[in-house]
């Protein structure tokens, strides 16, 4: 049994900042293969992976189809997982994250990128959207997606790019998480009260290999998908950890463990059933009935 084969939630290694060749400013060779690109994280740890290039999905689909072929190959990677996404240049020039669920598409990306009338070239920043950012931040969510404000104390950050408290107060309430970057910085300790209620999460924002995996964050949940992640956002205290905090798994593994228990020859277990299988989580297991039942 693989380590992550037990049901459950466990602590997931996630990279929620990064990109590909399709963001213009990406330094690493621009002739890698999605297969070596995503090996590079698999080989870091990184078990999940938001897809952010500058104002484009283009590689969703390419990084999706390797995935595919590399899971038929080797079944441990089933235990990776990407979520489309995108990094946003909004009206002010704040950036901001988009992460949609890995079920969908670089269509679905280009459809948000359409929506909030982005000006730019695909892959570059060199435009803003026409929609303002809360906006923007409305029509990610009418598309079911998350609205993460980027590395929001260097440039092109919400606290950086916006100094107006009034703007601000409108737009904690609206997102779902924000990319800090240094906790210690003096616009972040400035506003931490108003930021507290958030979760606060890490990305390498690797533009090149040897970057990947300079930050992360684990996030507690069961199955990598967006309501999972979603969650997890809105729980920061209690499944969130950002790698400054924790860099190795918050909870690791115990040693020894019992992976599941087999019930057989049970008397009220129907006739063609068979035996009962219990798999059980490594952390925390509960066996609820009522009185008499056999517990």
């Amino acid at each position: 049994m693989s380590e992550h084969s037990y049901p459950g939630s466990r602590w997931w290694k996630f990279d929620f900042h990064n990109h590909t060749p399709a963001s213009l400013d990406y330094r690493g060779d621009k002739g890698i293969s999605p297969r070596q690109w995503l090996q590079n994280y698999r080989d870091a740890g990184i078990q999940c992976v938001a897809v952010t290039d500058h104002n484009t999905g283009e590689w969703i689909d390419r990084l999706k189809a390797a995935l595919a072929e590399l899971r038929q190959e080797d079944q441990a990677w089933e235990e990776f997982f990407l979520f489309p996404g995108m990094e946003l240049s909004c009206s002010g020039d704040v950036h901001l994250k988009v992460i949609l669920d890995p079920s969908k598409k670089s269509a679905d990306i280009e459809a948000i990128r359409g929506c909030v009338k982005y000006q730019g070239t695909p892959g570059n920043s060199d435009g803003v959207t026409r929609l303002s950012v809360a906006d923007v931040i409305a029509e990610i969510h009418q598309a079911g997606g998350i609205a993460c404000a980027a590395h929001i104390d260097q440039p092109k950050g919400l606290l950086t790019a916006m100094d107006s408290h009034h703007t601000l107060q409108q737009l904690y309430p609206i997102l779902d998480a924000v990319e800090v970057i240094d906790p210690n910085a003096a616009c972040v300790q400035q506003r931490k009260s108003e930021l507290d209620h958030l979760a606060w999460v890490l990305g390498s924002d690797s533009h090149k290999p040897k970057e990947i995996g300079r930050g992360f964050t684990w996030v507690k949940m069961s199955t990598p998908n967006l309501e999972g992640l979603r969650l997890a956002l809105l729980d920061p205290e209690s499944a969130i950890c950002r790698s400054d905090q924790e860099p190795s798994e918050p909870q690791p593994l115990p040693a020894q463990w019992i992976i599941s228990v087999t019930l057989e020859n049970m008397h009220l277990r129907r006739n063609g059933q068979g035996p009962l299988h219990l798999p059980f989580n490594p952390a925390y297991n509960a066996v609820i009935g009522g009185r008499g039942s056999g517990k």
